[in-house]
């Protein structure tokens, strides 16, 4: 699972096998290490308990939340992804984006050999 964040924007991408493990347990999480054991973990999971994504930062683990009931829907269709966008205080927002990674067009295809197939690489019209 990658982490991208831009600003108040964060985007998890998830490949074929990080999909296929979500959807089997539920959770996925990753870690990043830092000097003096300092960690960032930052989790997906799936949570009968929302109807829409949400996000939650404790204790260095940043936590999104998404709905269990689209989670078959995700991995059983062509869905690219969930988005949401959570108003904070002071009038910002809070984007979130967890979508299927894709193969890089412009890259060998060994880096991104378990990415999911690139709709524009199909060489249809579809």
């Amino acid at each position: 699972m990658k982490l991208r964040i831009n600003g108040n924007a964060i985007r998890l991408r998830l490949s074929q096998m990080d999909l296929a493990t979500f959807a089997e347990t539920g959770r996925l999480a990753e870690t990043v290490a830092f000097p003096a054991g300092a960690e960032l973990q930052y989790v997906l999971e799936a949570s009968p308990d929302t109807d829409r994504l949400d996000a939650t930062l404790h204790d260095h683990t940043l936590v999104v939340h998404c709905p269990q009931a689209w989670v078959a829907d995700w991995v059983d269709t062509d869905r690219v992804g969930f988005e949401a966008a959570i108003p904070l205080d002071g009038g910002e927002t809070l984007h979130l984006l967890v979508e299927k990674d894709f193969e890089c067009l412009h890259r060998p295809t060994a880096a991104t050999a378990d990415a999911f197939p690139h709709p524009d690489a199909r060489g249809d019209d579809a």
